[in-house]
């Protein structure tokens, strides 16, 4: 990440492996003074005095011896402040207490000390601690490799760039749960008027502290990250909203330009079809008025009146209940032309009048009747 810098691969081994476990359990190694005999002299002297009280570590008191001598011999470097003797401690506890048949690592290493301390060249290593419980001396252990190879560790830190990459966040994760249990175990059960918990925050507390700050600041670079990938992620999302949202809007756009054409077009056809409607309505509606007054115009009435008058009683008030029917349908047309229908009428009148006074001495009844029909 670029908050954190370029990425640094987590190396194979730390310096407190190379350097230390790799050159004590070397056994071509021999630090040992040769004026004392040597490594393989001391040995023995060793394997004399452990026989007795652990036997199962038999075979294995000259690879005790060299470590042991190349710890002292380092020891006196102005280099080092004393980190050998630590290392050895922590390399014998590690490598044999699985030998110790039930008893104390402490008692074992006042053996090795009070047999090697005086034969030995250098400054001479004496490292004892109180023992404790198993995980207790692994935690203790992982915290003492931590400090010597926080140089290496924390290299980038001075840069401002903490390597924040997964397999350094999982070492140090590591070193913080140590940290938590010694200090835990400090403060609380047997071991709090101990040596060890007397000397850890002034030899250990600062880098358990630095672990701690770095891997705060390597979560919150990551969740810093996490947040601006999130934000890129949701800018494109907002870029594909915009651009989804305007083709919405031409889609809208286009749907109401078309709903408005459609809607003027229908408007169009409906005045048409009204149009067309009203038309045939106002001549339907002539056609029913001038249909009958054009009947009545110019059909010969005369010719009906006179076929009826031929005809018996029956027939003649037939024809005057038509004529009357008729009348009545088109009382308004006879108005307009009352010059014509009062023409129709006298013609025939006359022509009925002088067929009835033919016949007046024949029927005075009719003659009578047809007086009746002059008046209407």
């Amino acid at each position: 990440m670029s908050e954190t810098g370029p990425t640094v691969i987590f190396p194979r081994s730390l310096p407190s492996e190379s350097n230390f476990l790799g050159t004590f359990n070397n056994d071509r190694i021999d630090n040992c003074d040769s004026s004392g005999g040597g490594a393989e002299k001391l040995g023995g002297t060793l394997r004399t005095a452990l026989k007795t009280e652990y036997p199962v570590l038999s075979g294995s008191e000259e690879k005790i011896t060299k470590a042991y001598c190349t710890a002292c011999q380092w020891n006196q470097l102005s280099y080092y402040k004393r980190e050998p003797c630590y290392f050895y401690y922590y390399w014998v506890g590690r490598e044999f207490r699985n030998a110790l048949n039930g008893r104390q690592l402490s008692d074992l290493l006042k053996k090795i000390y009070e047999t090697l301390g005086n034969a030995v060249t250098g400054k001479k290593c004496e490292i004892i601690y109180k023992d404790v419980q198993r995980d207790i001396f692994n935690n203790r252990e992982k915290i003492f490799h931590y400090s010597l190879d926080y140089s290496i560790v924390e290299k980038g830190l001075k840069a401002g760039n903490p390597n924040c990459d997964l397999s350094w966040s999982t070492y140090r994760s590591g070193v913080l749960s140590a940290c938590t249990a010694v200090r835990g175990n400090c403060k609380t059960g047997p071991n709090v008027s101990g040596q060890y918990c007397k000397e850890f925050e002034a030899q250990y507390g600062a880098y358990c502290d630095i672990a701690k700050v770095i891997e705060l600041y390597c979560k919150t670079s990551n969740d810093i990250e996490t947040v601006r990938t999130q934000n890129e992620a949701c800018s494109s999302d907002r870029q594909k909203l915009t651009q989804e949202k305007s083709a919405l809007q031409s889609a809208q756009e286009r749907i109401e330009s078309e709903a408005k054409t459609a809607s003027l077009q229908a408007e169009a056809n409906l005045n048409k079809a009204t149009t067309n409607a009203t038309i045939s309505s106002i001549l339907g509606t002539l056609a029913t008025i001038g249909a009958p007054f054009l009947l009545y115009k110019y059909k010969p009435w005369s010719s009906l009146f006179g076929n009826h008058s031929k005809g018996r009683r029956r027939g003649k008030r037939s024809a005057g209940s038509e004529i009357d029917t008729f009348t009545e349908a088109s009382r308004t047309n006879s108005i307009l032309d009352a010059s014509e229908n009062s023409t129709v009428r006298s013609a025939a009148y006359t022509r009925q009048a002088t067929r009835e006074s033919e016949k007046t001495n024949n029927n005075n009844t009719r003659g009578r009747g047809m007086v009746g029909y002059q008046n209407m």
